[in-house]
């Protein structure tokens, strides 16, 4: 059973987690390689995750996540994610 997974969350974890590393890693010393690919891995987990719901012979499936950014202008963050991006 996919994890119900939020597009944006995924994003600001890739961002942060990227920042992150960033600043944590230069202090960590000859560990800062494994440390680093738990990012990667977890991100990959994540996606992979996904998979399962997007398994459909018939129909490109897509997840889409959209957020209104400044309604007055109807301008909208939108997030797509299909088989092809992933």
């Amino acid at each position: 059973m996919p994890i119900d997974t939020n597009l944006a969350t995924l994003l600001a974890i890739a961002f942060v987690g990227a920042l992150a590393s960033f600043l944590i890693l230069p202090r960590i010393g000859r560990a800062a390689g494994p440390v680093a690919a738990l990012l990667p891995l977890g991100l990959f987990v994540a996606f992979v995750s996904i998979v399962p719901s997007m398994r459909n012979a018939d129909a490109i499936v897509t997840h889409l996540q959209t957020v209104e950014w400044v309604p007055s202008l109807g301008v909208n963050f939108a997030l797509r994610l299909d088989g092809f991006s992933l």
